[in-house]
């Protein structure tokens, strides 16, 4: 037997104890480099962690009713473009624009309030989501297929067969898929997180003419001859 051949199947239980640690990612347990779970890289990560580390996604809507449409959309790009951000989406539908925008976490809270003063808001809602918990585990996953990567491009380096070549290659595909998975997931939530995303309406503002000015004063007299405040 060829010394390759002996170094690949010394090797071999390697590729055994990956798929082994393929099965225990999904209930929770990976293996870094050192052996240690990576469940404990991962709660020793959360001890430390404090609150300026937390990753927070926040997301909202608004709807603002605005006497010119057209003007008010182009505010909005300036503010917008003013706090760093962008609008990556808008469409248009009969008078009305849907706006899709993207700010730095930081300067959320003065743009909306910037936007809002625009015009009448009829509508607002900003939610939190905390992903701390997810970040660190994808972190931790990620380093630990990391780890199985370089060895399994260790291993290739040393086989000499074709069986050999195909096995390890397969393996390595399996690891790398999985692990460019994890990597644009963690990706996406940080990035969400540095940018929040706002569904922006601006509605034509309604104007009454003098008839419909009667009308709604005569209706304000009439409900405070039968209610009293």
């Amino acid at each position: 037997m060829s010394a390759r051949g002996v170094a690949f199947r010394s090797l071999l239980p390697a590729l055994l104890v990956l798929s082994a640690c393929s099965g225990m990612r999904q209930a929770n347990v990976d293996f870094g480099g050192s052996g240690v779970p990576a469940v404990s890289m991962r709660a020793a990560a959360r001890q430390v962690a404090t609150p300026a580390d937390r990753t927070i996604i926040r997301t909202g809507s608004l709807v603002v009713a605005v006497r010119e449409v057209p003007a008010a959309q182009a505010e909005v790009e300036r503010l917008v473009s003013a706090a760093g951000g962008q609008v990556s989406r808008t469409s248009n539908s009969s008078g009305t624009v849907t706006m899709t925008l993207r700010i730095p976490d930081g300067r959320l809270d003065a743009t909306l309030e910037a936007i809002a003063s625009l015009g009448k808001v009829s509508e607002r809602t900003l939610a939190s989501q905390d992903v701390t918990e997810e970040v660190i585990d994808l972190d931790a996953r990620i380093k630990a297929l990391e780890t199985s990567r370089d060895r399994l491009r260790l291993l290739h380096e040393r086989t000499n067969t074709v069986e050999e070549i195909i096995a390890v290659e397969r393996e390595l595909a399996r690891v790398q898929g999985e692990l460019d998975s994890l990597q644009g997931r963690l990706r996406s939530l940080r990035s969400q997180a540095d940018r929040s995303t706002v569904q922006l309406t601006l509605r034509q503002q309604q104007v009454l003419g003098p008839l419909g000015a009667v009308a709604a004063g005569l209706g304000w007299v009439v409900q405070k001859l039968f209610i009293w405040n």
